[in-house]
């Protein structure tokens, strides 16, 4: 385990990159999106099999199933560790600007049990020390730390920066800088580094940040500060956001010293130049609300959601902000995060925003922590809210019928799964509202349990998923309805091949569930068995 821990400018990455490129190792950068440890712990098994071309199925899936990620860090550590476990020890990785995510207790735990309880090698940088990293641990070089002095720069490695000033106000401005590489390295781009005794690094680092930037052509200078949004800058969003004029105001602005290239097509905005365009941001140059619009749309096609609001953050666009919950919602839920979207739907209402697409959001959310009141009551208001012919009507009902069903309101789920078929927007929609008709009635009425059932049968069933949902759906009509269990069996008998290929957690293990219960019944126990281990290891 080794440590560089210094302050921002003090080279940390630079050394990072240059100290790991021989070695086999997964990159993972930091941001605040990774606070929520269901995307940390996916967003680093997927950095890793990236690198490895080792899955993670079972990791993933559990991500998906679990209500609270940030109550279960210790099995995500041990499933993270099972996933990977002849990878740990041959393959470094990497976690750049840890402090990124250091309000997180579960994001940190997680990083912990990771280091601690496996054999993983990880080279951390950071602005400061982790709260795991004690002191005792240090002193017997359990963890190897090195710290903001020798990251700094000397007094012979400034003159060589700046010889082409003259070995005395390089000795001065280094003296200056106290040694601050990104101070030194701004100078060195720069006409006239000798700058008055009195300035101190931080107001340096400013002055020659603005020397430069305003010797940019104001094509660049705009584009700058839309770049300065977007946490990873890779060429192809460039393109999208800069049209033909891309390259050219790349190179631009590599040659100033605003953008490094990283790797092949991705270059880096160093979080000191990206904080000082920020602040540019509120001139003339910042990027107009349609501007805004376009690169989080960009984003969001690409399925960089983190990037995509980080820049509708960063640029204070609210309108944007709540149509990328719109966008990401579902495929953030699937992954089991389930802070970032409760913190997305705080950021938009903290800065005044309404809309039927937070309510439904936070609803799924309350649901997901088994508040049934409170789903209800958002998913009820989003309904009420959101048009006629909106797709998400139709989700809102469903989700006020499931939360209903979870407070064992009956009538309450009914009348919402019935609205819900009624504004079905997607065969998937329509698939979930009849199931949701089909779990109530059954057992109560037994005619409109048919109608959900035949309403089932007539819909495609192009998934895995779909395929042991319908078996499943004879095991709930015939079954619990009484009939009887020759239909339920062969229907599961068919299906049973593709439970390998299912990916939906919830779906498959209530598939194994009721095939296991049904071959109990029909005193098939080694079958009964066999399907219930399959369940249990999921």
């Amino acid at each position: 385990m080794i440590m560089l821990v210094g302050a921002a400018g003090y080279g940390k990455t630079t050394l990072a990159r240059q100290w790991i490129q021989d070695k086999p190792h997964a990159w993972y950068s930091i941001t605040s999106a990774s606070s929520d440890v269901a995307a940390l712990v996916l967003g680093l098994a997927q950095t890793l099999s990236d690198v490895t071309d080792q899955k993670f199925t079972v990791l993933r899936e559990r991500l998906r199933a679990t209500r609270e990620p940030e109550q279960e860090v210790g099995s995500l550590v041990d499933l993270f560790a099972a996933s990977f476990a002849n990878e740990l020890e041959r393959c470094w990785i990497v976690l750049d600007d840890y402090q990124a995510m250091t309000g997180s207790a579960a994001a940190e735990n997680f990083v912990e049990g990771i280091i601690r309880g496996t054999p993983a090698h990880v080279l951390l940088t950071t602005r400061r020390r982790p709260r795991w990293a004690h002191a005792r641990q240090i002193l017997y070089r359990e963890l190897y730390e090195i710290g903001q002095i020798p990251l700094a720069m000397n007094e012979e490695e400034a003159e060589a920066l700046l010889r082409h000033v003259g070995t005395e106000p390089a000795r001065g401005l280094a003296a200056l800088a106290d040694g601050w590489p990104a101070v030194l390295g701004l100078a060195a781009h720069s006409d006239d580094p000798t700058v008055a005794s009195t300035d101190l690094p931080a107001t340096l680092y400013d002055f020659f940040a603005e020397e430069l930037y305003q010797t940019a052509r104001p094509v660049v200078r705009q584009a700058l500060v839309k770049l300065a949004l977007i946490p990873t800058v890779d060429a192809e969003i460039t393109q999208e956001i800069l049209a033909n004029d891309a390259e050219e105001i790349v190179n631009e602005a590599v040659r100033l010293g605003f953008l490094v290239p990283a790797k092949p097509g991705i270059v880096e905005i160093h979080p000191l130049v990206r904080e000082f365009l920020k602040r540019r941001s509120t001139s003339f140059e910042a990027p107009s609300e349609d501007e805004v619009d376009r690169i989080v749309r960009a984003l969001a096609e690409k399925r960089r959601w983190d990037d995509a609001f980080a820049v509708a953050e960063g640029a204070g666009a609210n309108r944007s902000l709540i149509e990328l919950v719109r966008l990401a919602f579902r495929p953030l839920l699937a992954e089991g995060r389930l802070s970032t979207l409760r913190r997305w739907t705080a950021v938009a209402r903290e800065r005044g925003g309404t809309s039927p697409v937070l309510d439904l959001a936070d609803a799924e959310v309350a649901f997901r922590r088994n508040r049934d009141r409170e789903s209800a009551a958002l998913a009820a208001l989003a309904a009420r809210h959101f048009p006629v012919g909106d797709p998400l009507r139709g989700r809102s009902f469903y989700i006020a019928g499931q939360a209903a069903r979870l407070g064992d309101r009956p009538n309450e789920s009914l009348k919402n799964f019935r609205q819900a078929e009624k504004f079905a927007d997607t065969q998937e929609d329509l698939r979930e509202a009849l199931w949701g008709q089909l779990i109530e009635y059954c057992g109560a009425e037994a005619e409109p349990a048919e109608r959900a059932l035949q309403g089932l049968e007539k819909l495609d069933r192009s998934t895995a998923n779909d395929v042991l949902r319908m078996a499943t759906a004879y095991e709930v009509m015939d079954v619990r309805g009484g009939i009887g269990l020759a239909r339920p069996l062969d229907a599961m008998a068919a299906a049973h091949p593709l439970a390998a290929q299912a990916d939906d957690p919830l779906v498959l293990t209530a598939f194994l569930n009721a095939y296991s219960r049904c071959l109990s019944m029909a005193a098939y126990y080694d079958d009964a068995r066999v399907v219930a281990d399959e369940e249990t290891t999921a």
